[in-house]
């Protein structure tokens, strides 16, 4: 959508869309709830759960929409600096799907530093990540794949570039969350009411990759 507000081609199509849906379920429906909670907080209000969740919303929206602005930028300053318009989008995407792995890591914790987050285990996590690299591989390494993704074929200074990027954004984004102050509050626990850290980190991503899948 954004690339067509400033005159410049498609960046993704249906299909590019849905191998982002392979990533987005996975991650939010099961990585997610494989998680250990936080500790928590005294119980919590009601009022002060909801303010979590606007709260695990906003990040979500703010992570997304700068991830959306610096993926579009990256697909113009691609065209403009000569690549054709099948090398771009697969530096683009491929930036995309690196970045979407980002979201993850950084909605892992509400307020721990990366580092902490990375030492955290997880099995279905790297599991999952592991998956989706060797799916992207496959969609921009062979030839008939690329051909139906409209992908061009990846140098290995494209390569560094894509895992230049992804790194920066990652550092963007727990930049930002830790400036926005991560998700605040506390999970209210009553018997009527009771919502978990990871699920509040499940929906700010989910709110992160559709900001993020702007792009498209």
């Amino acid at each position: 959508m954004i690339p067509l507000l400033f005159g410049l081609p498609l960046v993704f199509w249906p299909l590019h869309i849905a191998f982002l849906e392979l990533v987005i379920d996975p991650m939010c429906s099961i990585v997610f709830d494989t998680e250990a909670e936080e500790a928590d907080e005294p119980p919590a209000t009601r009022a002060r759960a909801n303010a979590l969740w606007v709260s695990a919303y906003r990040l979500g929206a703010s992570t997304g929409c700068t991830d959306a602005a610096l993926v579009a930028s990256l697909f113009a300053l691609a065209l403009r600096q000569g690549l054709q318009e099948a090398d771009a989008r697969a530096l683009t995407f491929t930036t995309l799907v690196a970045a979407n792995l980002g979201f993850v890591l950084v909605n892992r914790s509400k307020g721990a530093s990366l580092w902490a987050v990375f030492r955290r285990r997880n099995p279905a996590l790297w599991s999952a990540t592991a998956s989706t690299v060797a799916m992207l591989t496959l969609a921009v390494a062979a030839p008939s794949a690329r051909e139906l993704f409209h992908f061009g074929p990846l140098h290995p200074d494209d390569i560094a570039v894509a895992r230049g990027c992804g790194v920066a954004i990652l550092l963007l984004l727990e930049g930002l969350k830790q400036g926005l102050g991560g998700l605040k509050g506390n999970p209210a626990r009553t018997q009527q009411y009771r919502v978990g850290s990871w699920r509040l980190a499940s929906h700010a991503s989910r709110v992160g990759f559709a900001a993020g899948n702007l792009t498209g």
